[in-house]
């Protein structure tokens, strides 16, 4: 559970350093569990396994709960942590994905015969363009992503009451 803990503050404190970088202005990064907070926990342990090695298995039972019960309360604490501190950056990553997936309906679309024109491709170009500055604002990705998604579906959909 140490060496659990150990990792998720590490791959947090990544975390934080990545979002600071590519995103602007990130909300709501939460400090990863101090190495200090870590290694009280890990000399509680060797305290009980001493404990344990020296026969006093009672007071090793009572201390090893409350230890279980402190490193599960700290562990679920940096989880919730890391998975703030990722969630930018997973949010930049969804909607690059999600753009990508436009992408190709607009494609598929003008296969079929709808006609995009210069506005759609204008929304395209100016979400790829924000999409992939860096620092990136979660505010416009999103709205660029939905005024693109937007107008293809609105698009698409005058072409069907059109050519019924």
């Amino acid at each position: 559970m140490v060496s659990e803990l150990r990792d998720l503050s590490a791959r947090s404190a990544a975390a934080i350093e990545e979002a600071r970088v590519k995103i602007r202005q990130p909300e709501g990064l939460v400090a990863p569990i101090s190495e200090e907070a870590i290694a009280s926990l890990s000399a509680w342990l060797d305290s009980l396994e001493g404990n344990a090695a020296a026969g006093h298995h009672s007071a090793v039972k009572v201390g090893m709960a409350k230890w279980q019960a402190e490193s599960e309360i700290r562990l679920t604490a940096e989880r919730e942590g890391y998975t703030k501190n990722r969630a930018a950056l997973d949010e930049r990553a969804e909607l690059k994905g999600s753009f990508k997936a436009l992408c190709v309906k607009a494609e598929a679309l003008k296969a079929k015969g709808v006609p995009l024109g210069d506005t759609i491709l204008g929304l395209a170009l100016e979400a790829e363009h924000i999409l992939h500055t860096i620092p990136f604002d979660l505010k416009s990705g999103r709205r660029a992503v939905e005024a693109y998604e937007s107008a293809l579906n609105t698009q698409y959909n005058l072409y069907r009451l059109t050519n019924r």
